[in-house]
């Protein structure tokens, strides 16, 4: 669960990848910079249409407003440290030098994506061992450890802009905002019969097509996609709430109750039903 961290523009959290929750993280975007370090296992980053596979302890910088998503690599257990910063934080001042010089060039650069970082290298050792830092800054909580993540953020983006091509360059521009609206579609309309008419529209191009970009910048077929981000709904109403499981069914966006439970005992290896009961009891089937 995210945390935000109180009076800083910075959230920190940490991703554990579980069989009986979350087997992964679901493309999605946001304004803020985001550097991500692994603490077991390799997790499988997919930043616009470019995957990375990071092992313990090595890192990764993914760049504001880039759609991104990850997952474990091989097997079931993996785990990832998070810290999350608004540009703002650097320098909130778009007038200033310090704004154009350190923080608009990586801002206005598409082809800047995302970054590996691996503690092999010198300089993106130093912003692994700060995040792990900032980590154990957050966990014990001793007076003005707030003062000290913000400074341990100002160093990691000191550093960070030291490695980086900072020059404009040509990256995906135009196809990462056609995904984003096929997401933003999919987030809005997911308890709602989706056709693949309507998705095409979105981005106004053939039903062919767009199945053939949704692959190819995914890695997922398109209705795969959709399939996942209805269960991992209707996971958040079996774990929190106490609707029952046809009521489930149709508020995540099945047609029956039937289909459901077989797209989730395919996704999930259990019936909806085994998934909350084991989870209410603190057991596992798996």
């Amino acid at each position: 669960m995210q945390r935000n961290v109180s009076g800083l523009d910075l959230a920190v959290y940490t991703t554990e990848f579980a069989k009986n929750t979350y087997d992964y993280v679901d493309w999605h975007w946001h304004t803020e910079f985001q550097f991500c370090i692994v603490l077991g296992g390799t997790v499988c980053f997919r930043v616009d249409d470019k995957p990375y596979c990071i092992p313990e302890s090595g890192g990764i910088f993914i760049n504001s407003q880039h759609i991104h998503m990850s997952k474990p690599q091989d097997c079931d257990a993996a785990s990832y440290f998070c810290v999350v910063f608004h540009p703002d934080m650097i320098c909130a001042d778009r007038g200033s030098g310090l704004y154009r010089a350190l923080v608009f060039p990586a801002l206005s650069n598409p082809a800047l994506s995302a970054v590996p970082l691996s503690s092999g290298n010198a300089l993106q050792g130093e912003i692994l061992e700060t995040l792990l830092r900032i980590r154990a800054q957050y966990s014990e909580k001793k007076f003005g450890f707030e003062l000290d993540m913000a400074a341990g953020i100002f160093q990691i983006w000191k550093t960070m802009v030291s490695l980086l091509p900072l020059c404009p360059g040509q990256g995906h521009g135009v196809e990462d905002e056609r995904l984003k609206r096929i997401m933003l579609l999919i987030k809005e309309k997911y308890s709602e019969p989706l056709t693949l008419d309507a998705i095409a529209r979105q981005i106004n191009i053939s039903r062919g097509e767009c199945c053939r970009y949704f692959r190819k910048m995914t890695g997922q077929p398109l209705f795969e996609y959709i399939t996942r981000f209805r269960i991992d709904k209707s996971v958040e109403l079996l774990l929190y709430t106490d609707m029952r499981i046809s009521d489930i069914a149709a508020e995540s966006g099945f047609g029956t109750q039937s289909y459901y439970t077989e797209c989730f005992r395919k996704l999930k290896g259990v019936t909806p039903r085994q998934f909350r009961l084991s989870n209410l009891s603190g057991k596992t089937p798996f």
